[in-house]
């Protein structure tokens, strides 16, 4: 039955019994005639395309994890599907698929096991009937992790990989011995190398995971230990003098918008003479201050500047050299005209004579 033939036995419904308009229940007939025919007309398009000829063109082998394109042919009918099984498992055992309406090729995501699959194209009727299959072998794929060994609590980590980068894969910090999937904190691999995160607060002991995307299978693992942060994280000489540089040592998390300060002693935690951001190996210097007296060094933490670590610090004024010359001051001098000595000096050039013309 065509759809043609569907409508037409739907509009029959609509003519008026004994040329007099339809009642109610004429109308509802003719709801029904129409759904009748659009359910018919759909039934015999499904019987026409499941005997229809499909075929698939894709690679051979592929990384595991990595994105498998497949370019079909067939008939594209309503929730028809490019998929990915085992190799022999039965129609209905599927790992991934896509509805061919999404597009041409089909995009898959292949399996994170490596061995044999293949892929097919399923009809969708009841059940769904495979058309077309084809072979296609995932390759075993190669990743590491470094890890610095021991850090701070919430210190800044830069942590390099190298692993195949597919899409959703990602580096992460997990406690040690945690089970597949469990992922605390992480930076995708296709955010850059290397990958760039923080550390967890808690101290204890951890594992730097590559972690693919999707189906969260570990490629490889690096012991990490986090301890908790150090109460004398600042190291300066205990006296300087007003005005001259000084080197500060420190140890910190290093997150962002984290500070070195030099404040006055019982000043608060919002204002200091000077400060430094801190980075990871950053060098720090700080000039101290013009007036001598008694000042504190301290690690400022975040946005909140929460100081985690104090160092006092004392200025001196300069102390003069012995047997130094002492000038004493120029007294000022009175307001009114300056008298300047005039200075003769007689010219030993030879003179030259001038005649004017006469008239002149």
């Amino acid at each position: 039955m065509c759809l043609t033939s569907c409508v037409r036995h739907g509009v029959s419904l609509l003519r008026p019994v004994g040329g007099r308009g339809m009642n109610v229940g004429t109308m509802r007939s003719t709801r029904v005639g129409l759904i009748l025919g659009m359910v018919t007309w759909l039934c015999a398009l499904g019987r026409v395309s499941a005997d229809a000829a499909a075929s698939m063109d894709a690679l051979a082998s592929v990384p595991a994890g990595a994105t498998l394109e497949v370019r079909w042919a067939g008939p594209n009918a309503l929730s028809d599907k490019i998929a990915v099984a085992p190799a022999g498992a039965p129609a209905a055992t599927l790992l991934s698929f896509v509805y061919t309406m999404a597009g041409n090729p089909a995009r898959l995501l292949a399996p994170q096991q490596p061995g044999d699959y293949e892929l097919r194209y399923l009809r969708a009727t009841t059940p769904e009937v495979v058309l077309t299959r084809r072979s296609v072998k995932v390759s075993p794929v190669m990743a590491s992790v470094t890890s610095p060994g021991r850090v701070a609590s919430g210190a800044f980590l830069s942590l390099d990989w190298t692993g195949p980068n597919n899409q959703m894969d990602r580096i992460a910090v997990v406690p040690a011995g945690a089970p597949e999937g469990v992922v605390t904190l992480s930076a995708r691999t296709g955010s850059g190398h290397p990958a760039r995160l923080f550390a967890p607060q808690s101290p204890g002991e951890y594992e730097v995971r590559y972690v693919t995307g999707y189906y969260n299978i570990t490629l490889a693992a690096a012991k990490l230990t986090v301890y908790g942060p150090a109460l004398d994280a600042i190291e300066a000489p205990s006296t300087v003098v007003v005005g001259s540089s000084f080197d500060v040592v420190w140890r910190g998390p290093a997150r962002p918008y984290d500070l070195v300060v030099l404040a006055h002693v019982g000043a608060s935690d919002q204002s200091w003479e000077a400060a430094c951001y801190v980075a990871p190996g950053r060098r720090i210097t700080l000039r101290a201050p013009l007036d001598a007296g008694q000042y504190e060094l301290r690690y400022l933490r975040g946005v909140l500047h929460r100081v985690l670590a104090r160092a006092e610090l004392t200025t001196t004024a300069i102390t003069p050299l012995p047997n130094a010359v002492t000038t004493a001051p120029t007294p000022p001098r009175e307001k009114g005209p300056v008298e300047l000595p005039l200075q003769v000096v007689r010219s030993t050039a030879p003179q030259r004579s001038h005649r004017l013309p006469p008239g002149k």
